[in-house]
């Protein structure tokens, strides 16, 4: 009996020795996934301290206008240019007939945008251009159209010799 007991228990033995080996297999297979998976970051010992530095990185910086160009008649009017920013931004106008509200800002905001009267009878064009502090740079183009030409009327002509 007493050997029977000595071959059941050192059977025991083996079968522990086979499982903690199992085990052992698994862990070491976790582990290559657990690499594998982190292999994006680099040392596994700072993905860590790479995960928090990546969600302290501020967000990209952007500037927007919702118009590119702004096409008008000849009679003076007031337009709206959405401007959407996470920065300060500020606005030029190449011609004197173009005039913004808000020379400056910062984040989003509604400029309004006065054009003057186009005295002649040809077309003209301007740019607005909105230029962020980071240098992003968008450009507007106005075009606005000449007064319709007048037809002279013959009877109101006062060189006409009289009839």
């Amino acid at each position: 009996m007493d050997r029977r007991n000595r071959l059941e228990r050192g059977s025991d033995v083996e079968f522990l020795k086979r499982e903690k080996m199992k085990n052992n297999i698994w862990i070491m297979i976790l582990a290559v996934v657990m690499l594998c998976g982190c292999e994006e970051y680099g040392d596994v010992d700072n993905v860590e301290v790479l995960k928090s530095l990546k969600s302290e990185t501020p967000n990209e910086q952007y500037l927007n206008v919702d118009v590119e160009t702004l096409n008008l008649n000849a009679s003076s009017s007031t337009q709206q240019m959405q401007i959407s920013s996470n920065i300060a931004w500020s606005v030029e106008c190449s011609e004197s007939w173009i005039k913004p509200n808000a020379n400056n800002g910062s984040g989003n905001m509604i400029v309004l945008i006065t054009i003057s009267e186009n005295p002649s009878e040809n077309e003209r064009t301007g740019t607005i251009t909105i230029r962020a502090t980071n240098g992003i740079t968008k450009t507007v183009l106005v075009r606005q159209a000449g007064k319709e030409k007048t037809q002279r009327d013959p009877s109101k002509d006062d060189n006409l010799p009289p009839n």
